[in-house]
């Protein structure tokens, strides 16, 4: 997952950590679930997984563009070599 410095791992131990903190209620099994077996909290924290990457989306800390130079107007000309220079120069 790019451009906001988490990866899939670090979610999963993210949700693995809440699961068994017990201080931390906003990830804990329900007794009205049932019994727990690898089936079922596989498919839970999977869910958990899912909606942690989703909220993370809509925090706006998943960007797809970026802007890295200001636009030229169109009366400005850069060459590739100018820019080439300008990203190499101390000053830029």
């Amino acid at each position: 997952m790019k451009f906001h410095g988490v990866s899939p791992e670090d979610l999963a131990v993210d949700v693995l950590t809440r699961l068994w903190d017990p201080g931390d209620h906003r990830v804990e099994w329900k007794p009205h679930h049932g019994a727990i077996t690898m089936g079922s909290l596989l498919a839970f924290l999977k869910t958990i997984l899912f909606h942690d990457f989703i909220d993370m989306k809509r925090k706006g800390m998943y960007k797809a563009t970026t802007t890295y130079m200001p636009l030229l107007s169109n009366s400005d000309e850069m060459t590739l070599d100018d820019f080439i220079a300008k990203l190499e120069s101390p000053e830029a």
